[in-house]
C-alpha cells in the first residue's frame, strides 16, 4: 500500500466522529528494507530517510562487507548439524546429540581465535536476554556475532550476484540489545509526558508498561519482560500519566523512534 493511502486510511480512522482511534501503530519498510540491501551508509538508503521525513524505527543497523561474512562450514561440517540463520544469529541443532559437545568445542576455538563471534549453550545464556529459560532453545548451540560481523546464508548469495565481493555491503542489526548501535531515540509528546526532557537510558520493552499506563490499561497477570520503573521519568509530574477514555484531547506523538548510528554521522 503507498505511503499516502496508509496515513490517509489513520487519519480516517483517527477523525471517525463514531469510533475515532486513539492508538495506532503504524509500519513502513523503509529505511530498514534499504538499508538490508545497501548497508547503513549508502547514498540509497540516505534517500529513504529523506522521504522517510522522520526518525522512527525499531532498532539499529550496522554494516557488513563480505570480507566481515563468517562462513560456519569453515569449522564444522554441514552435514553435521542443522542451522537457522539470521544475520548476526544462528541457532545450531546437531544431528545428533552426541556431536553436541565436539561441534561446541570446534565453534568455541575460533570463537576465541577470530574474536569475530561468541558462542553459547543454553545455560550461559545471558539473563537480560529473556531466552535462558526457553525450551526451545534445548539440546541448540546458539551463536552471535560481534558488531560489524554476519553469518552467511543463500541470502547474501542473491545480493552477491548483483555485485561484486569488493562492493558488497549490506545492513545488519540482532546484536546484542546492549551494542551502542542498537540503540534507540525515544521521542513523545502529549498531556502524560514532561516537556522539554532528556531522558536517562531505558529498554525498548518498557514501552508495554509505559503505554498500559498512558491508556489507562491493567497489565496482564503474565507480566511482560519490561517494566513501567524505566520510564517513570517520563511521566509529567501536574498527572498520573493516564489519559483517560473520555479525554478528547489529541495525543500526537512519537511512541518510540531510532536514528540508525551511521547515518547520524552522515546526514
Amino acid at each position: 500500500m503507498p505511503w499516502d493511502d496508509r496515513i490517509d486510511a489513520i487519519m480516517s480512522w483517527i477523525k471517525d466522529k463514531n469510533k475515532p482511534a486513539n492508538l495506532v501503530y503504524a509500519y513502513f519498510e523503509e529505511p530498514d528494507k534499504t538499508g538490508h540491501l545497501k548497508g547503513t551508509e549508502s547514498k540509497e538508503i540516505q534517500d529513504q530517510i529523506v522521504k522517510v521525513d522522520i526518525t522512527l524505527s525499531d532498532h539499529g543497523m550496522d554494516t557488513v562487507t563480505y570480507d566481515h561474512m563468517i562462513h560456519l562450514d569453515k569449522y564444522i561440517t554441514n552435514t553435521s548439524y542443522k542451522s537457522i540463520v539470521s544475520g548476526p544469529n544462528v541457532f545450531i541443532h546437531p544431528n545428533e546429540l552426541n556431536k553436541f559437545d565436539e561441534i561446541y568445542t570446534n565453534l568455541s576455538k575460533e570463537a576465541n581465535t577470530s574474536r569475530k563471534f561468541n558462542v553459547f549453550k543454553k545455560d550461559q545464556l545471558y539473563y537480560r536476554w529473556h531466552m535462558k529459560n526457553n525450551t526451545r532453545l534445548d539440546n541448540l548451540i546458539y551463536l552471535l556475532a560481534q558488531p560489524g560481523y554476519a553469518f552467511w546464508d543463500k541470502y547474501y548469495e542473491i545480493i552477491l550476484n548483483g555485485t561484486t565481493k569488493k562492493n558488497f555491503k549490506v545492513g545488519m542489526h540482532g546484536y546484542d540489545n546492549e551494542e551502542p548501535r542498537m540503540r534507540a531515540i525515544f521521542m513523545a509528546s502529549g498531556p502524560a509526558f514532561k516537556e522539554n526532557y532528556t531522558a536517562l537510558p531505558f529498554d525498548n520493552v518498557d514501552l508495554y508498561s509505559l503505554i498500559c499506563r498512558i491508556e489507562g490499561l491493567n497489565e496482564p497477570d503474565r507480566r511482560p519482560d519490561g517494566s513501567i520503573k524505566g520510564v517513570e521519568q517520563l511521566l509529567s509530574n501536574k498527572s498520573d500519566g493516564t489519559i483517560t477514555a473520555k479525554s478528547t484531547t489529541p495525543i500526537i506523538g512519537i511512541l518510540s523512534a531510532m536514528l540508525l548510528h551511521a547515518m547520524a554521522q552522515s546526514l
